[in-house]
């Protein structure tokens, strides 16, 4: 039964590491990238396709001890940590769990994009809006973000 709960923990993790949209970093006890989707590389600022190989230490040292102190928590404990601005517009809210990983400790960081005031209004607008509407956007990965949908949008597709 165990390998098959592995197998399915690892068929989770693929998939989630798989999303375009999805902004997700697992660090091993050294602070290293041991995976990151391309949306989290690209929001944290580190490169884009290929995970750096040096320690969060040595790259961001001014995270560091945040996230070794995210890592000194309970396993499965949620730490909220200090957002981050976006070049684009808005802020990056990340949290990072402590997780077992091999026979240590590692974190799996999530990251989402805060929603910026125009955002909330343009969502107000669609709202008013008497025909289906569906608005997205272009991640920095190339994937494509739902960003809102009105009323009439979601009575038509249910």
């Amino acid at each position: 039964m165990v390998g098959t709960e592995d197998e399915a923990l690892g068929a989770l993790l693929e998939a989630m590491f798989s999303s375009p949209t999805a902004a997700l970093c697992l660090l091993d006890a050294e602070l290293r990238v041991v995976r990151a989707t391309r949306t989290w590389l690209a929001s944290s600022g580190l490169g884009s396709d290929h995970p750096p190989r040096d320690s969060l230490r040595d790259l961001a040292p001014d995270r560091a001890a945040e996230l070794l102190a995210a890592m000194d928590q309970p396993l499965t404990t949620r730490s909220a940590l200090a957002p981050r601005a976006d070049p684009t517009g808005g802020t990056w809210e990340e949290s990072a769990t402590a997780i077992r990983l091999g026979d240590g400790v590692g974190l799996l960081v999530e990251a989402t994009h805060a929603v910026s005031s125009a955002d909330a209004a343009l969502r107000v607008a669609i709202d008013s809006v008497p025909f289906g509407m569906l608005v997205i956007e272009h991640t920095v990965a190339g994937g494509i973000r739902l960003i809102a949908t009105n009323p009439a949008h979601r009575r038509i597709v249910g």
